[in-house]
């Protein structure tokens, strides 16, 4: 993506809060149930099997309606009659009827009670009917599918099948099992019986879920499930955030071309991979090196840190001890931690145990006088250890550039809630004057973020070892003639080099120059400054400037007057930008593709487009 780009593309969405989603959703069910004719539990689920695709929903219903239901397990008219005549539980409790007209029924007078007799009292004893004890079990009992115990007819339930009965209790254990599913599980229940295969009622789901953070979990799916199935809508994937973006205008460029978009909770992402922005590299080098970060830089650290190689075998080894005589647990080496010297060295022979103060130079093994094994060794610690500081160069200059924008950031805030009023107050500068600073601000964060992006290109784009394996396992880029490859090798560095430059001169003037406007008034400020060009001429016996408060003024800038500051920011800014866009555009355009013998060829990724049959559709 071209970096000149980025602020148009972050222009192309529109956020919008979950309760815009849940009416757009509301008036998609509404418009299936008036033109199908058709409960709204049926619309809901015929917008999950087809994707919210409400012309495949017309097509497929109104094309063959009895093949489209077969097929999403929900019952034809023909299966609904069948299903109504051999419902078990209905047949059933229809069986216990007729028993019960079959039994007798015993009955006797009930004794009067032992109190004084009125006529009121005795037009009261009423005939009572007596069941005997083994007629207390007045519903009929059906077998569970899945714990196969017997249950009155009120404790069981079946799918619209009506034929596969099952326990209240195994359902909400197979509903919970498929609400952990997630959204594919949970939104098409089936009946738990193998071969039947019909839909359960979203109604009975949500009886068999029970509580309302289960329900309100189901919910959730169920929407964001509408949602995804636009390809121009992203749910904002900052933790608990809960609105989404709708791209309304592609401007012309694919959905993988649009790398840049900026959510209200201030997010900015990747539209297609949806990590946090990486511009220029693009989303498979992004996602392999965030992948190769979490496995590898901590382990790398801690062992760079914290260990010591085993003089002969390279094992890293931890010392656990105090004293500095080490024996390796791998091939039984004895060394010594601080010169890595053999111990055998270190006896009273040698001058003593710890000789090992002095600083002396050492000669490397002679490879004419190693046998072919032992070279062979040799070489594969070279290359192993050549991998390990490979990755930690760019790593160490990646996660440098990650925490100078952080803080960059953290310096932006603090600019925008104090430092500019204390300017303005200071030298007197209006907020339409100090525009500049913000927006030097701002492009610091945005060349650090990009910068840092650049050296992962360069790990996977360049290496001079063609036997790393892990290099060669998940490297995107094609193989290259060597020497092509060093000459772009160098071109690269050189831009990125120059980049790098014009930022840290920008960055240098806005910590160091800028500061000093923060802390000092324009008449404090004009001492230093003359202060500091008598001393740049030479003059002696000069006394360091005090403020009102008889405190010592001391500028860390360049001594700059305050016009002349911000035509050197705002041509900082400009340089810096421009340096950048160049590095991001060639990145763009071929820099690390594979290179022909008619010049550079950029890597072409698989692309994907807006359908015109998205539920939220865009103009």
């Amino acid at each position: 993506m071209s970096y000149s780009s980025k602020r148009q593309q972050q222009r192309l969405f529109r956020v919008f809060t979950r309760k815009e989603a849940e009416e757009s959703y509301k008036k998609a069910i509404e418009g299936l149930t008036s033109v199908l004719y058709c409960e709204e539990d049926l619309a809901r689920y015929l917008l999950h099997a087809f994707g919210a695709k409400t012309n495949k929903i017309h097509d497929a219903y109104f094309g063959d309606e009895d093949r489209t239901k077969r097929k999403l397990g929900l019952l034809t008219e023909e299966e609904e009659e069948e299903a109504e005549k051999n419902d078990v539980l209905k047949l059933a409790m229809e069986e216990k009827e007729k028993e019960k007209k079959m039994e007798p029924v015993a009955s006797v007078v009930a004794a009067p009670l032992a109190t004084r007799r009125t006529t009121r009292s005795v037009a009261k004893t009423a005939k009572v009917t007596v069941v005997p004890e083994e007629q207390k079990e007045k519903e009929a009992q059906v077998r569970c599918g899945i714990c196969f115990e017997d249950f009155p007819v009120s404790k069981l339930s079946t799918a619209s099948c009506r034929v596969h009965p099952f326990c209240d209790e195994c359902w909400e254990g197979y509903c919970d099992s498929k609400l952990n599913e997630g959204k594919t599980g949970i939104l098409d229940v089936r009946c738990p019986d193998p071969g039947c295969g019909k839909r359960v009622s979203t109604k009975k789901v949500l009886r068999f879920l029970g509580n309302a953070e289960k329900v309100a979990k189901y919910h959730a799916f169920e929407l964001e499930h509408f949602v995804e199935q636009n390809s121009a809508v992203k749910h904002c994937p900052a933790a608990g955030c809960d609105r989404f973006l709708l791209l309304e205008n592609k401007d012309g460029l694919t959905l993988d071309q649009i790398q840049s978009c900026v959510c209200e909770c201030g997010k900015v992402f990747c539209w297609k991979c949806q990590e946090d922005e990486h511009i220029p590299v693009r989303c498979d080098i992004a996602q392999l090196w965030i992948a190769k970060n979490s496995s590898e830089s901590e382990n790398q650290n801690w062992i760079l840190t914290f260990t010591k190689p085993c003089p002969k075998c390279s094992r890293p080894i931890e010392k656990n001890q105090g004293c500095m005589h080490m024996t390796c647990s791998q091939c039984r080496h004895d060394f010594c931690w601080t010169c890595l010297e053999p111990w055998s060295k270190h006896g009273e022979a040698t001058g003593g145990y710890y000789s090992c103060n002095a600083f002396r130079t050492t000669d490397a093994s002679d490879p004419s006088k190693m046998s072919e094994k032992e070279r062979g060794v040799n070489e594969k610690k070279r290359l192993a250890r050549m991998a390990i500081e490979r990755y930690s160069h760019y790593h160490e200059r990646w996660a440098s550039h990650e925490d100078a924008e952080k803080r960059a950031k953290k310096d932006l805030e603090a600019l925008i809630t104090k430092k500019l009023d204390d300017v303005g107050r200071n030298h007197g500068a209006g907020p339409g004057e100090m525009t500049f600073a913000v927006e030097a601000q701002q492009q610091i964060i945005e060349c650090r973020k990009l910068l840092k992006w650049t050296y992962a290109h360069a790990y996977y784009a360049y290496n001079d070892e063609k036997n790393d394996a892990d290099w060669k396992r998940n490297n995107p880029f094609t193989q290259r003639p060597t020497k092509l490859v060093k000459q772009e090798q160098e071109f690269y560095e050189y831009v990125q080099g120059e980049a790098e430059n014009r930022l840290e001169q920008l960055t240098r003037i806005m910590e160091r120059d800028f500061e000093d406007f923060v802390n000092y008034d324009q008449s404090d400020y004009a001492q230093a400054v003359e202060h500091k060009r008598k001393e740049a001429r030479g003059e002696m016996g000069l006394q360091t400037p005090k403020n009102k408060e008889d405190r010592p003024i001391i500028l860390r800038g360049d001594g700059l007057l305050f016009e002349e500051f911000k035509r050197k920011v705002c041509e900082l800014t400009s340089l810096t930008k421009k340096s950048f866009e160049t590095l991001s555009n060639q990145i763009h355009k071929g820099f690390g593709s594979s290179i022909t013998c008619g010049g550079t060829t950029p890597l072409k990724e698989k692309t994907t487009s807006i359908t015109k049959d998205d539920p939220m559709e865009i103009s």
